[in-house]
């Protein structure tokens, strides 16, 4: 067990077959020997994540009276007050209520099934008051899911198919 490997993925998007081959034997050895790995070369600007956060800030900055107007219950989209999750019982511990804040969002492309739709793919909540932070996280989720899919499509390939995952994601929550 040592460090957690740094993996560039950049030669996965544009290398050869050798550099794919390269990339595919860093993440399988990364994830079978020490179960982690960091990457670079993902091909997401760091600005990116840097405006969700500022708008994110915006948001949770606003009077807690207006934030109301966003409020939810756990699994739902929207504003999540603090002490309304407590994360530590998903591992069976009691522990008071989490003194964070939450503003849960998610893939919103509907199956056509209603009842899959409602519980999985309500719709996104967007305050109006902070009305940067649905474009900026709307082109984060879309620039997530297409690096999900390629690192699922590395992990495919490190076990002889590439599609092996994306095959089943292709309406993932």
């Amino acid at each position: 067990m040592g460090h957690v490997p740094v993996i560039d993925i950049g030669p996965w998007w544009s290398g050869s077959a050798s550099d794919r081959a390269a990339v595919v034997a860093a993440v399988d050895d990364a994830l079978s020997s020490v179960g982690f790995m960091l990457i670079t070369g993902h091909g997401v600007p760091r600005d990116v994540a840097a405006q969700v956060r500022s708008q994110a800030r915006a948001f949770f900055a606003l009077p807690e009276e207006l934030k109301q107007a966003y409020a939810v219950t756990i699994a739902g989209r929207g504003w999540l007050p603090p002490g309304v999750e407590a994360n530590a019982y998903s591992e069976g511990t009691q522990t008071p209520p989490d003194l964070k804040e939450t503003f849960a969002v998610g893939a919103d492309d509907k199956t056509g099934d209603a009842e899959v739709d409602g519980y999985w793919f309500p719709d996104n909540v967007w305050p109006h008051e902070v009305a940067e932070l649905r474009a900026v996280v709307e082109d984060y989720l879309v620039r997530m899911r297409v690096l999900a899919d390629e690192l699922l499509r590395i992990c495919g390939a490190a076990l002889g198919d590439e599609d092996l995952f994306t095959r089943h994601t292709g309406h993932s929550t």
